[in-house]
């Protein structure tokens, strides 16, 4: 007896119909686009948090200097009240190795003579510190200061005497397309500090 087998067996597939192409690429244009939104929300939320690690640790390192400085002086603006000062000058002696600073050595307060005074401004969007042999001298030419922070957005400082302290506000801020809203500020803003003065006036 003989078995006959239909054509139809051997076929290796029948292939797609127009209608399941479509769906097929449909879910593969759909699945594209949900990895794409989330490439681009881990993007955008990595540009975020390394731009905000970047304008707090700006503010950091310049409070490090200043409060570390501020401590030893005496002198802060003739001593006067002051609020809301956009720039700080105070008097600090010469300290550590003074016979060679600058460049070797390791200086705190005003290099350039004893009873010089010390400035923080903002000039631009740097925060500097400058030197000088009196409080109320201009800072024309910031190229020999030093700078502290850079884009700074706003900077002040109060003094209140009767309890030798400096209050300072510090704001930092960075931009850039990639971030939303185009720009980063610190939270919160400004980074305030408080430093009691040491040295008698």
């Amino acid at each position: 007896r003989v078995f006959r087998i239909p054509n139809s067996a051997f076929r290796m597939g029948q292939g797609f119909t127009l209608i399941e192409l479509l769906i097929a690429m449909a879910l593969g244009i759909g699945l594209l686009g949900v990895l794409m939104v989330m490439f681009f929300t881990s993007r955008s939320s990595y540009m975020s948090a390394d731009a905000s690690i970047q304008v707090q640790e700006q503010v950091r390192r310049a409070y490090d200097t200043m409060v570390k400085e501020l401590r030893e002086s005496g002198h802060v603006n003739n001593d006067a009240p002051s609020v809301n000062m956009t720039r700080l000058d105070f008097q600090v002696a010469r300290s550590y190795d003074t016979t060679s600073c600058p460049p070797a050595g390791i200086c705190g307060g005003n290099t350039a003579a004893t009873g010089g005074w010390v400035h923080y401004l903002v000039n631009g969007a740097l925060l500097y510190r400058c030197e000088s042999a009196g409080q109320a001298d201009a800072i024309v030419d910031v190229s020999a200061c030093r700078v502290l922070a850079t884009n700074v957005q706003t900077f002040s400082a109060d003094y209140d005497d009767a309890n030798r302290t400096v209050t300072m506000r510090l704001e930092t801020r960075t931009t850039s397309a990639q971030l939303p809203g185009g720009a980063m500020t610190m939270t919160p803003a400004p980074l305030t500090t408080s430093v009691q003065l040491r040295n008698d006036s």
